[in-house]
């Protein structure tokens, strides 16, 4: 006996109208994000912040926060359990005023750009003072300086984000010369205005 038409049809559309189904989900599907997990709090305790703005990770997924109002480096694991701290306000070695941007390069070393002392501190990942250099205006600029957001790619050139003079600046490593060491050398700067076009 034969199999009704209609029968047939049905189980020959199933599959195809699932195939397309998915076909479909999978086109207008979107990446959605949960909170997993939260930490901090307003305070000067350990973990605690005030103005937090910059962040970054290292090659153990370790966190690093910077905190301007407190002048100081946290670091967390990616847990948010807290490891350390250095910093302060000031202008020596490892103090800061309002440090802002922060960056790790391949060897776990931690960048700071330093926003009102002018400079970048190069730091171990934890916290041991390495050198640091001056920001400063070239090609005629005579804005003050502002470090603010930097970067470090994989061949170790520093990127500082410079917000007065509207200019990204690039730094290499310098050799050491005699009894002087210059930590690093402006290599080019790139002005936002001069590469962008405006309308009215």
């Amino acid at each position: 006996m034969k199999k009704p038409i209609v029968q047939k049809s049905i189980r020959m559309i199933f599959p195809v109208a699932l195939i397309i189904l998915l076909w479909s989900s999978a086109i207008f599907a979107s990446e959605q994000y949960e909170l997993i997990a939260e930490w901090g709090g307003f305070g000067e305790e350990d973990g605690q912040f005030i103005s937090p703005l910059g962040l970054t990770l290292d090659s153990e997924n370790n966190i690093y926060v910077t905190d301007i109002s407190l002048s100081r480096i946290q670091k967390f694991t990616s847990e948010g359990e807290f490891i350390s701290q250095w910093g302060e306000t000031g202008k020596g070695d490892g103090q800061f005023d309002s440090p802002w941007g922060i960056a790790i390069d391949e060897e776990d070393n931690v960048y700071v750009s330093d926003m009102f002392n002018d400079r970048i501190q190069k730091f171990t990942s934890d916290g041991e003072f390495i050198t640091s250099w001056k920001i400063e205006n070239s090609g005629g600029f005579t804005s003050h300086p502002t470090p603010y957001g930097l970067a470090v790619d994989s061949e170790g050139f520093v990127y500082v984000v410079d917000g007065a003079t509207e200019t990204i600046k690039k730094y290499g490593k310098t050799l050491k010369m005699g009894f002087v060491t210059f930590p690093f050398l402006l290599i080019s700067q790139i002005r936002f205005k001069d590469h962008c076009n405006t309308t009215a």
